[in-house]
């Protein structure tokens, strides 16, 4: 069964029977059928005037390198941030260790024994390059006087 839309003049004459009966609880209903639609259009109204992004402008930093860079230093830096990353991964890993052993939960130890053995050879290595590092630094400060 197809409806057909009432014609303009059926609902006019609908509407003007609605307003002519004047029953409390139709013009409570009509009110809040209108109060209703109109609240949420009114909280879209204000939520596109609210700005929750702070206007202050966002930098970004970006690391600046010269040309003449060579695949060495390159490699270093690269180095020099996987063992940063590394070792806040230890650090992170501790810290959830810990409170596994305190509330007496149970974890893969071989796993844990495992990473720590690399984060303790990450930590090796990192001492070696900074202590090449600094004796290289060393020696350009004694070439420079």
């Amino acid at each position: 069964m197809v409806m057909i839309p009432p014609k303009p003049g059926t609902i006019w004459k609908d509407f003007k029977s609605f307003l002519g009966r004047g029953e409390r609880h139709n013009w409570i209903a009509l009110m809040l059928a209108m109060a209703i639609p109109a609240g949420i259009i009114y909280v879209f109204i204000l939520d596109g005037r609210t700005n929750i992004f702070d206007d202050t402008p966002v930098v970004i930093y970006a690391e600046s390198w010269s040309v003449t860079r060579s695949d060495e230093d390159i490699q270093a830096r690269q180095r020099e941030l996987l063992m940063a990353e590394n070792e806040r991964r230890a650090i992170l890993r501790e810290r959830f260790q810990s409170l596994a052993d305190g509330l007496g939960v149970e974890y893969d130890e071989e796993a844990a024994a495992e990473a720590q053995r690399i984060t303790e050879e990450n930590r090796r290595l990192m001492a070696e390059i900074e202590a090449r590092e600094g004796g290289a630094a060393g020696e350009a400060i004694a070439e420079q006087r």
